[in-house]
């Protein structure tokens, strides 16, 4: 059995509080795909019984013609199908219904839905870096459906971050890997048959990886333990000298909890890769912890990546070390130090969380060119 139904969605709201209206059609009492209207209303205009637009609303009898119209050519086709003891096949009816094989939904709207599902099981960071996204790609085209984004659209969008923008290709890679989320979803959820960046590739460039050498590390840790710094900048450096001791990644200092750390060792999933590590703390490392913290407590108070890599900058300058810096520096240079110190490629791999220990063999290399690089001091004696 198929049936069809007029809906406002619940679960998304828009920023002027209006929810838009769907078509909903279900196949079989399983399958389910919802078509956009291209309305949206104030939700309590919204009559659920009726199934259409109360005459509270200004715009009530044009969008209720408009509803009708669309339900009246998708009920007719369900009927067919009913009497017929056939399932619905939804290309047909999209095409029935809306006079194109193609989804009437919106791609913003679609990926401002799953943001909001997701918001509380990601960053706040993560969360502002999509949404970013998403008003880039507005600025390329300001209506743009699902089945609009094709290999042909993905060249063209790329030609416009280049030229227009002036993106690098590492930002257009990463630009295309959170699209590539929502399309994973997408298929995920039966909303696209294909997905567009199956054959459509990126390139990247190879860019710097920055690290401290021991010195410059032992001139944070000292300035942090100088009073010379407060508030922000104190905090940032408490949090990001703890992830030069382990190696963790920003988003898991962010999420680690107190319950995390347990009999002098970090316990934890790493939120990348799923993968379960255990990273033993040298006494550094625990001294950095804060005291009295309980069992459902973050261990720290970390800033959004944006403000933590602005104050590392400003941290540099306290400490006199002429480097850019960011968050992801500290990773580096606990693989840069730990190969200085002679701890084996293998276990840094393990503590780093590398599945393919070749990820790990790159800080050795970067060790063999930075000594080609000091070695050359010597001509200039």
């Amino acid at each position: 059995m198929n049936t069809i139904n007029v809906i406002i969605r619940t679960n998304y709201t828009k920023r002027d509080g209006r929810k838009p209206i769907y078509l909903q059609l279900v196949s079989n009492k399983s399958a389910v795909k919802i078509y956009s209207l291209g309305i949206a209303i104030d939700p309590n205009h919204w009559n659920i019984k009726k199934q259409r637009i109360s005459d509270k609303s200004p715009f009530a009898q044009e969008y209720n013609l408009k509803i009708a119209s669309f339900f009246e050519k998708a009920n007719k086709f369900v009927f067919e199908k009913n009497y017929e003891n056939k399932n619905v096949d939804f290309a047909e009816f999209e095409e029935c219904v809306f006079g194109k094989n193609k989804s009437t939904l919106c791609f913003f709207e679609f990926c401002q839905i799953e943001i909001e599902l997701r918001r509380h099981t990601v960053t706040p960071d993560y969360t502002r870096q999509c949404l970013s996204e998403l008003s880039k790609l507005k600025k390329f085209k300001k209506n743009v459906l699902v089945d609009d984004i094709d290999y042909k659209f993905l060249q063209a969008y790329e030609y416009y971050m280049s030229n227009k923008l002036g993106n690098k290709k590492n930002t257009i890679n990463k630009t295309f890997k959170r699209m590539k989320i929502f399309f994973n979803i997408a298929m995920r959820k039966g909303v696209i048959k294909k997905n567009p960046f199956q054959n459509y590739k990126t390139s990247t460039e190879k860019t710097t990886r920055l690290f401290l050498t021991e010195n410059e590390l032992s001139k944070l840790y000292t300035l942090y333990y100088s009073g010379k710094l407060a508030g922000q900048l104190q905090t940032t450096l408490r949090y990001f000298l703890f992830s030069c001791y382990t190696g963790l990644r920003y988003l898991d200092v962010y999420n680690l909890m107190y319950s995390n750390i347990f009999n002098n060792h970090i316990l934890l999933v790493i939120h990348k890769t799923k993968d379960q590590i255990q990273i033993p703390l040298i006494s550094k490392a625990k001294k950095l912890i804060p005291e009295n913290l309980e069992e459902g407590d973050k261990v720290f108070k970390v800033y959004s990546n944006q403000k933590t890599n602005d104050y590392l900058k400003l941290i540099m300058l306290y400490a006199n070390i002429d480097k850019s810096i960011s968050f992801h520096s500290a990773r580096h240079t606990f693989a840069t130090i730990s190969i200085n110190l002679g701890i084996p490629i293998s276990v840094i791999a393990k503590l780093l969380g590398h599945s393919d220990i070749k990820t790990t063999q790159i800080y050795a290399k970067i060790i063999d060119k930075t000594k080609d690089i000091e070695m050359l001091k010597w001509e200039k004696m």
